[in-house]
């Protein structure tokens, strides 16, 4: 299992890199800029980190919710729907698709307004962390997204994809992930 994810993380990263080394001293003016965010709808604080012309790294901590309803916790004599906040990592290599076709047209690019593609790491924070029963897990997989500037310091953010859900204990699976964000860049 292990020798399949590193393959699969191996893979997706040299697909995704951009072809000029992205740690040079002397890169080229990037259309992309490093943004700080405090995000409600996902509550919590990210920074994207502009790498190249099209290429981020997105990385942020906070809270997601969750519902889950009486039949997931019927073995353990619970009913009705738990409902909570449980803390998260959320890793994001980021590659913008449109942002050269948006600027032609004269579309707003400012903080990295556009669509994307990317490869997604969300993961849970140890039981620790939580004071209820929620399984770790880690969530890989391919994201398509699409981000826009709603004024000066407001952003949205939509993400759908399919990825893997890999649990420290049995049931991993394939398993969709949708989200929206609304967020207050802090960055000028």
């Amino acid at each position: 299992m292990q020798r399949l994810v590193c393959t699969t993380l191996f893979t997706l990263m040299v697909t995704f890199l951009p072809p000029q080394n992205v740690f040079s001293q002397t890169r080229a003016p990037a259309q992309t800029v490093s943004v700080t965010r405090v995000e409600f709808m996902t509550v919590g604080v990210s920074h994207e980190m502009a790498l190249s012309k099209k290429h981020t790294v997105f990385g942020k901590m906070g809270l997601l919710s969750a519902a889950r309803s009486a039949v997931v916790f019927a073995d353990r004599g619970r009913s009705g729907i738990n409902a909570h906040w449980y803390p998260v990592v959320d890793l994001q290599y980021r590659m913008y698709t449109n942002l050269t076709k948006r600027a032609e047209k004269g579309r707003p690019t400012a903080a990295n307004s556009g669509n994307y593609l990317a490869f997604k790491t969300l993961a849970t924070l140890p039981e620790q962390f939580r004071n209820y029963e929620l399984d770790d897990s880690v969530w890989l997989g391919p994201i398509w997204g699409m981000q826009r500037q709603l004024n000066e310091r407001l952003n949205i953010d939509f993400a759908a994809g399919l990825g893997y859900q890999f649990r420290f204990g049995p049931n991993n699976r394939p398993l969709p992930l949708i989200t929206l964000n609304l967020g207050y860049r802090l960055s000028k």
